[in-house]
């Protein structure tokens, strides 16, 4: 049941939940409504038409807000739980990862050449950090795992800065163009900016939370 009344009380409650993961947002949201369209059938049964029973149920709800809001802590009280010192390390480390490995792929460009053995570790770490931020954290996105993406932005500049620091001592210590590391610069830069438009594409989807 769709009503602009129903909508106008759960659109006051999202922003008290916004800390939240996405998934457990949605699951609250979609108990609070079933609670509501019990309460509206429950009237209904009782001879009360739709209209009045939605508005005296909306009614109800809004005075009983306090104890939603006590249900919300709750969760939030539970989620932290699972954060050690309140703080959601596996988000952070997994962007962390996810940025951070680049830099580490930048060392081809000083050596002017590519050890698979030594750069097949970081790539793992960089792949899989991917994996589970898009497929896994980007459905459980909150307020603070938001935030921390926005924070990540000042690693950008020194990642895309690196492999040309690399490009130049590399070229100043042999004296000449280096073919290989001319073109992975290239390839660098195009992995940095598919990383760049991922993250930012995360945070704009979920940026109405810092709002």
């Amino acid at each position: 049941m769709e009503h602009p009344l129903i909508t106008d009380f759960i659109d006051e409650l999202k922003p008290k939940i916004y800390e939240l993961p996405q998934n457990e947002q949605q699951g609250l949201i979609a108990e609070i409504k079933d609670h509501i369209l019990t309460e509206i059938e429950i009237k209904k049964d009782n001879g009360i038409d739709e209209e009045t029973a939605i508005t005296e149920t909306i009614a109800q709800f809004k005075a009983d807000k306090k104890n939603i809001y006590l249900i919300v802590d709750e969760h939030k009280k539970d989620k932290d739980l699972h954060f050690e010192g309140g703080k959601d390390l596996g988000f952070v480390m997994t962007a962390g990862l996810a940025i951070g490995n680049l830099g580490a792929l930048s060392a081809p460009i000083l050596r002017g050449y590519f050890e698979i053995g030594t750069m097949l570790p970081w790539l793992m770490f960089l792949i899989g950090a991917n994996i589970v931020l898009y497929t896994y954290y980007s459905k459980r996105m909150s307020k603070s795992r938001t935030k921390t993406i926005k924070q990540m932005w000042f690693v950008f500049p020194l990642i895309v800065a690196l492999p040309f620091v690399n490009f130049a001592i590399n070229l100043t210590s042999h004296g000449y163009l280096n073919t290989f590391s001319a073109i992975y610069v290239i390839i660098y830069l195009v992995l940095v900016a598919a990383t760049y438009f991922g993250m930012r594409r995360l945070y704009n989807e979920n940026k109405f939370m810092l709002e």
